[in-house]
């Protein structure tokens, strides 16, 4: 009993000993554990901080790219729009067109069927038309008139065409004083064919002597300042005539001569002149 108490007393005497040390040291460290922290807390509010603004870059990032994304998204999908608009706008041509197709149509199966009934009632006028397409059968065609392959050149068809219509005045002039000869109740006057006549009345070739006896004639008829021009005329042509010697004179000239020296005395049997 009394070692057991002896170690009891000793153990109790050791205990506050070593609670003083522990309590001491735990003194001595508790301000340092203190200061450990703050730098720990320092340092972790640091790394905070740095992972929040490169967790901001990344979302500034991911914003830009997504928006980037969107807007591809929006024009990618604008352009089939357009695209849909255009084939809906093709669409709605052609249902138009469909449409105005079958209503001709419509409209040419009602004439049809209109006709139809016409004809149906009207026996008597399909009748009249088999008649009338049967006659216009029979009759012969006429035949179209062939292109005039004319060889001549366009200079030699001008010359032809003049040579026509002085034929034709020619004609005309002479069939006046024969018409004025012969058959003077149908006879009209005729300014154009007159001159015309006075003209040439010393041309052998457009007016014959049978001829020119019937105008001298008709020239002795003729009253006022036109009588008096043809008369001088005659007496000038004898006067140029005269003056140049038989030997030389041709057949043209005595012709000429011979006929202004007819006019002359026709005009004075009729009327004779002051002079």
């Amino acid at each position: 009993m009394s070692k057991t108490k002896k170690l009891a007393k000793e153990s109790t005497s050791t205990l506050p000993e070593q609670d003083s040390n522990t309590v001491d040291t735990s003194k001595k460290n508790t301000p340092k554990k203190k200061d450990e922290g703050k730098s720990n807390n320092l340092k972790d509010s640091e790394k905070s901080s740095k992972k929040a603004k490169k967790a901001s870059k990344e979302e500034v990032i991911h914003e830009a790219s997504d928006k980037a994304e969107k807007s591809k998204k929006i024009e990618s999908s604008e352009t089939p729009k357009k695209k849909k608009s255009k084939s809906s706008d093709s669409l709605l041509k052609k249902d138009i067109l469909e449409k105005s197709e079958s209503e001709d149509v419509s409209k040419k199966s009602k004439k049809k069927s209109e006709k139809k009934q016409k004809l149906k009632q009207e026996p008597e006028t399909l009748e009249n038309e088999k008649e009338v397409t049967a006659d216009l059968e029979d009759e012969p065609k006429k035949k179209v008139p062939k292109r005039n392959n004319d060889p001549r050149s366009k200079k030699q068809k001008i010359k032809d065409a003049l040579a026509e219509k002085a034929e034709q005045t020619i004609a005309n002039a002479i069939n006046y004083i024969l018409v004025w000869k012969n058959a003077r109740e149908s006879w009209k006057f005729s300014k154009p064919k007159q001159s015309w006549l006075i003209r040439n009345t010393y041309n052998s070739d457009l007016i014959n002597d049978a001829n020119f006896c019937i105008l001298a004639e008709y020239i002795s008829t003729i009253k006022g300042m036109q009588r008096d021009i043809i008369f001088n005329n005659a007496k000038k042509l004898i006067s140029e005539k005269a003056a140049i010697e038989e030997s030389i004179q041709s057949d043209s000239d005595k012709l000429i001569v011979l006929r202004a020296t007819a006019i002359i005395d026709k005009i004075n049997e009729n009327q004779p002149s002051s002079e």
